[in-house]
């Protein structure tokens, strides 16, 4: 079935329709028409709306090729944006995680984006280096800004010599700039991860 014919028939071709077969359906549909969209599978409006509803939550790695077990003093892996209103900018890697989904699934799922195996290196009593709410997202649909909740985990990167560097993704021992709105906390979390372990290490030394 056509996306033309898919979308006229609407709500009907869900009647009979499991759960599975209708996210089967509306996935097919969101990828044969994404030409419609510039290429984008999911509509915007669509999209802002999700992100409006309430708060979600957003998994973003510290990718890095750090030897050492704590992770420490390693370069950063970093992309930049190709398209969109953020062109250009550095980010790191990272995206929702599915209904379902486990942390560790949706890790290794966003590093296989960029062809990397990783190990997830927990930190302290969360798991992760950062935690931010970020309660005025641009994606927010008709003026209800987005509500993303945010977290950064170590993960080092296994396979570092079969990642594809290019323009668009490159290593970084410092916060590279411009960065996308917001990511260079998550940048600065990792860069800073030495003194803040260490100022910890002198506090606990005196309890």
């Amino acid at each position: 079935m056509d996306s033309q014919s898919r979308h006229q028939m609407g709500v009907s071709i869900l009647d009979d329709q499991t759960p599975e077969e209708r996210l089967a359906e509306s996935l097919a549909w969101a990828y044969e028409s994404r030409h419609e969209r510039g290429g984008n599978p999911v509509p915007r409006e669509a999209f802002s709306g999700f992100v409006s509803l309430g708060p979600k939550v957003v998994d973003e790695l510290i990718l890095i090729n750090s030897p050492n077990q704590s992770g420490l003093g390693g370069r950063l892996l970093l992309q930049r944006r190709k398209d969109g209103i953020w062109k250009g900018e550095w980010h790191t890697i990272g995206g929702f995680r599915l209904p379902g989904e486990t942390l560790e699934h949706a890790l290794n799922r966003h590093a296989l984006s960029i062809g990397a195996q990783i190990e997830y290196i927990p930190f302290g009593l969360t798991g992760a280096i950062f935690h931010r709410e970020d309660f005025t997202h641009p994606y927010g649909l008709g003026g209800n800004t987005g509500h993303l909740s945010q977290s950064g985990y170590l993960c080092r990167i296994l396979n570092p010599d079969q990642i594809v560097l290019s323009k668009d993704l490159q290593w970084f021992l410092e916060t590279p700039s411009p960065m996308l709105r917001g990511h260079e906390i998550h940048t600065e979390a990792y860069f800073s991860l030495g003194g803040r372990l260490r100022a910890l290490r002198e506090e606990w030394a005196n309890i």
